[in-house]
């Protein structure tokens, strides 16, 4: 006996647009990476260690300073320019890359 030939699912279309895929949930700015954030401390940890060693108070505020200001980051480039693909910035970006990557109308001369 033969089995019935089941249908397949149609795939669900990827929203990709001039090679960014904008179903991913978030995008650098600067370089085009598609990678969830890094969330970093600001400052220097060797700052911290000084400041440790020679003063206990002034080590004590950097090392508060350093752990209210955490931050996300690219983890490919390190610019705090990454956005989620639902922000404006990530929709003019998506209006960009549709527009450069529609194919240009030939000029009438031209055959």
């Amino acid at each position: 006996m033969s089995q019935p030939i089941r249908k397949q699912k149609p795939r669900p279309r990827k929203n990709v647009v001039g090679g960014v895929d904008f179903s991913k949930d978030y995008i650098c700015l600067t370089c085009g990476c598609q990678r969830r954030p890094v969330n970093v401390r600001r400052g220097h940890i060797v700052i911290e260690i000084l400041l440790w060693l020679c003063f206990i108070v002034p080590g004590v505020v950097y090392a508060v300073w350093r752990t209210l200001r955490r931050h996300d980051v690219c983890p490919k480039c390190r610019t705090p320019s990454i956005v989620k693909t639902t922000s404006p910035q990530a929709f003019q970006l998506r209006r960009l890359m549709s527009t450069l990557s529609q194919p240009k109308d030939k000029p009438a001369g031209e055959a």
